[in-house]
């Protein structure tokens, strides 16, 4: 699953995410690897409290499920720190999360070629 937010990052759009991410989980046969390219936000509009809720809340819900790698595309600050939140939080679960500076880092993790993470091809 390859998500690429635009615009301003709220919660409203998190929540649309998780709703979207726990259905397509609950119809995949199996498990599926996720990559987020937070590259074309213009802003970021989610407190530190909010992040740190939706990370427990999916680590919970995710549960005992089967391990999955979900890789994060920040190319500043603030997206760096809201992928690096949800990445702590959800450490020792079966989400398996990482940020990435390059684009070709997270693919190679995700073992899937560069051109599978772009939306604009």
């Amino acid at each position: 699953m390859v998500w690429q937010p635009r615009g301003i990052l709220d919660e409203s759009h998190v929540e649309q995410l998780i709703s979207l991410l726990e259905h397509t989980e609950d119809e995949a046969e199996q498990p599926f690897n996720r990559y987020t390219d937070l590259s074309r936000l213009d802003a970021v509009e989610l407190t530190f409290a909010y992040v740190l809720q939706v990370s427990l809340y999916r680590r919970l819900v995710y549960g005992e499920r089967s391990i999955v790698k979900y890789a994060f595309y920040a190319v500043n600050r603030a997206t760096a720190q809201l992928a690096l939140t949800h990445a702590t939080i959800t450490s020792d679960s079966p989400l398996q999360v990482k940020v990435f500076l390059r684009k070709s880092s997270a693919a190679k993790w995700l073992g899937v070629s560069d051109t599978e993470l772009e939306l604009d091809r």
